[in-house]
């Protein structure tokens, strides 16, 4: 879920976000990088290498320093040479950090200032985790809204192989995703300013369900605003 809010930020109609189609690509494929790099880097050291010890899979990578490690040079980058390459990383990275309510763990996310790690050692993680993942409402949601994007992202390959699908179908694509996260972060917006369970996330915290729903808001109006219905054009 986390590296597929990526491609679709960086992928907007050239008159909204004028930078050359490739960097717009690159920009999009990296804030993808970006959002997979702290599970991948954390879990297995965590859950693996540390299992014995630490056994938790929210380390360095999700760590608020990392982000702040990465931004400089992303903005050196941006600077001299025009790439948001390492800044769309960056902005990858803290995206997990945020989705996973690290501000709820102030000791591992601004480690080391706060003291060491605080963590409670799950058993069986992969497969606590994988039946967590299958459970989850929220990840069905995410995917059963991923599809319509990516038929949208990739019409032309779609229309070249399947002639026969009508064409301003695609154009209508990247309003059923935003239908749907729209509904999802007014759910999760009334969760937390009504105080009920949101079901969506199973966490309890009222920061965090309004922060995630306030999110999911904005990707919505974003896909509304910036991924107009446009048959005449090609993605």
């Amino acid at each position: 879920m986390h590296a597929g809010c990526g491609p679709p930020l960086f992928r907007p109609p050239s008159r909204d976000l004028p930078l050359p189609g490739n960097v717009r690509a690159a920009a999009g494929g990296a804030l993808a990088l970006g959002a997979l790099l702290p599970d991948l880097i954390d879990k297995p050291v965590g859950h693996i290498l540390l299992a014995g010890s630490l056994d938790y899979g929210g380390l360095l990578a999700h760590d608020i320093f990392a982000v702040l490690i990465l931004a400089l040079p992303g903005f050196l980058q941006l600077h001299r040479r025009g790439s948001l390459t390492l800044l769309a990383v960056t902005a990858g990275v803290l995206l997990p950090q945020l989705l996973d309510a690290m501000w709820l763990f102030p000791a591992n996310w601004l480690f080391p200032l706060l003291g060491p790690f605080t963590a409670e050692p799950v058993e069986d993680f992969l497969l606590v985790g994988l039946l967590r993942e299958l459970t989850s409402p929220f990840e069905w949601l995410f995917l059963a809204a991923s599809m319509p994007m990516l038929l949208a992202l990739y019409r032309e390959p779609f229309l070249r192989r399947f002639p026969f699908l009508p064409a301003p179908l695609f154009s209508l694509c990247p309003a059923i995703p935003a239908i749907a996260l729209l509904a999802a972060g007014l759910y999760s917006v009334a969760t937390a300013l009504f105080s009920f369970g949101n079901t969506l996330t199973w966490v309890e915290s009222s920061a965090y369900n309004l922060l995630f729903g306030l999110l999911l808001i904005t990707i919505a109006i974003y896909l509304l605003r910036v991924w107009p219905s446009r048959r005449e054009e090609s993605f």
